[in-house]
């Protein structure tokens, strides 16, 4: 289960509303106990397809190797 606060699912609405109509992405960085996923913080990334974004995303390496470091430093 991943547990969301409401704060983090309005950032992600609000996100997912000023990239409309075009494909956002991003990273929910936390910790996992057990079965249970708790978001502590989240990432917004860039969208770097070179195809239809309406339909498609794409991350640059570096910025997912940068999402990478931070979850395994938090």
């Amino acid at each position: 289960m991943i547990c969301l606060s409401q704060d983090h699912a309005l950032a992600i609405q609000a996100f997912s509303q000023t990239s409309y109509p075009y494909e956002c992405c991003g990273g929910m960085l936390g910790i996992v106990e057990g079965d249970v996923k708790t978001v502590k913080r989240l990432v917004s990334l860039v969208n770097v397809s070179e195809e239809d974004q309406r339909r498609r995303f794409k991350v640059t390496q570096d910025d997912y190797q940068r999402l990478e470091r931070e979850a395994s430093e938090s």
